[in-house]
């Protein structure tokens, strides 16, 4: 599991064509669930995302300022980590089925990716407070490429990066 902050970007296409920008600081949340194969390697199945309320916008290359809108990633897809002993650095990644959507004040979907690959990679370092829980800091980095929902000529594509707390069961 992870949660933590940082930065997402989101660029695309309005409805004329024009390119438009949604970036700004972001909460990020994740779950994976899976299961050591050999000593030291994880596969598992990860569910994450991120969300950006009220993010900075640009349309046409022009600021247009603070939004009320905002923005979710979110990616579904199986990973893999390795842990490196003694230490309990890990290094993980993700191939991800990926979907973004912006939405109005009222939640009412603005623009929609249809799904899109991604990846999600995370280093990572934890400590064991007791005989199957690690708690630990993380860095993660997403990206994403997908076709918008109504307009196949328009590609959405995605950024993210943040700073993460880690909890581990094993």
């Amino acid at each position: 599991m992870h949660i933590g902050g940082g930065a997402t970007h989101v660029s695309g296409a309005d409805a004329y064509g024009e390119a438009l920008t949604a970036s700004g600081g972001s909460g990020s949340l994740g779950i994976a669930l899976g299961g050591a194969i050999l000593p030291n390697l994880i596969v598992f199945g990860n569910l994450f995302g991120s969300g950006v309320s009220k993010p900075t916008v640009t349309i046409a290359g022009l600021g247009s300022g603070t939004s009320n809108s905002s923005v979710a990633v979110s990616g579904i897809g199986p990973g893999v980590a390795y842990y490196f002993e003694p230490i309990n650095l890990y290094l993980s990644g993700t191939l991800a089925a990926m979907h973004v959507e912006i939405d109005d004040v009222n939640r009412h979907p603005l623009y929609q990716s249809k799904t899109g690959v991604g990846g999600q990679v995370m280093v990572g370092k934890e400590w064991w407070i007791s005989q199957n829980w690690g708690l630990g800091a993380a860095v993660e980095f997403v990206a994403a490429s997908m076709k918008d929902n109504n307009n196949s000529n328009i590609t959405w594509t995605s950024t993210g990066f943040s700073l993460l707390f880690s909890a581990t069961y094993n």
